[in-house]
C-alpha cells in the first residue's frame, strides 16, 4: 500500500488539511472552521482525516504533522496559543490518541519554512528564511535543513525582533499596523509610498540580519 500523511495547520478561524505522499505530491485537501472547544477541535479534525482515508483505499497514513500559531517543544507541547485560547496543550497527544496515528507538532511558520524547502520556492535551499505576514507577523529560520526552533520553541519569531529604535517589526509591517500607519497618513495628508518603501526597509534588514546569523552558525 502507498505510504502517506497529513499536514494540518489549525489557525484561529480555520483548520486547513491536506493528505501528502512521502514524495510531497498533494492528494486531497479540505478546510473547515476551527472550534472554540480544545476537544471538539480534535474530534473533528480526526473525523476528517478518517474521511479522507475512506477515499484512499490503496493507502495506508503513516502519521501526522501539526502546525499551531505559537512556541511547541518537544514537538508535541505548545505552551502558548493566544489566538485559540490554548495554554500548555500536548497537541500531539491530542490527535494521535483519536486518530490512531502518530503526530508531530511545531510552530506554524517553522513548518511553512520547512514545507517551502521541501518543495517550494526554497526547494533545494539547505538556509532559507521565510516570513509570514498576516494579522501579526511570523516567520521561520531554516538551517543546514533543520528547523531553528528555539530552547523554547520561539525561535524564529520574527515579528518581535527590534528592527528600528522603538519599534517591533510586527507593529510596522503586519496587516493590523498597516491600517494604523493608513490611517495615520490620511490624516496627516503624507507620503504614502514613502511610508510604503521604509515598511520594505523594515523586512529586508530583518532578512540581512538574519542571514547573518544563520550564515555564522550550523545545527549539528
Amino acid at each position: 500500500m502507498r505510504e502517506v500523511c497529513f499536514g494540518i495547520d489549525v489557525g484561529g478561524t480555520t483548520v486547513k488539511l491536506g493528505l501528502v505522499s512521502r514524495e510531497g505530491d498533494l492528494l486531497d485537501k479540505r478546510e473547515f472552521p476551527t472550534f472554540r472547544d480544545v476537544a471538539a477541535t480534535f474530534d473533528d479534525i480526526a473525523s476528517h482525516m478518517r474521511q479522507v482515508m475512506d477515499s484512499f483505499p490503496d493507502c495506508i497514513c503513516v502519521g501526522a504533522g501539526v502546525g499551531v500559531p505559537g512556541p511547541v517543544v518537544n514537538q508535541s507541547l505548545v505552551t502558548l496559543c493566544v489566538n485559540l485560547g490554548w495554554e500548555n496543550l500536548n497537541v500531539a497527544q491530542e490527535l494521535s490518541s483519536r486518530a490512531g496515528v502518530p503526530v508531530k507538532a511545531a510552530n506554524d511558520a517553522n513548518l511553512a519554512a520547512l514545507g517551502e524547502a521541501w518543495q517550494g520556492t526554497g526547494k533545494g535551499c539547505r538556509n532559507l528564511v521565510l516570513f509570514t505576514v498576516g494579522t501579526g507577523v511570523g516567520g521561520g529560520v531554516i538551517c543546514d535543513g533543520r528547523i531553528v526552533a528555539g530552547a523554547t520553541g520561539a525561535g524564529g519569531e520574527v515579528g518581535h525582533m527590534t528592527v528600528t529604535s522603538v519599534q517591533q517589526s510586527e507593529k510596522i509591517v503586519s496587516v493590523e499596523g498597516q491600517i494604523k500607519e493608513v490611517s495615520r497618513v490620511v490624516q496627516a495628508n503624507s507620503d504614502a509610498a514613502e511610508r510604503s518603501a521604509q515598511v520594505s526597509n523594515e523586512l529586508s534588514t530583518q532578512a540581512r540580519t538574519l542571514n547573518q546569523l544563520i550564515s555564522q552558525f550550523r545545527i549539528q
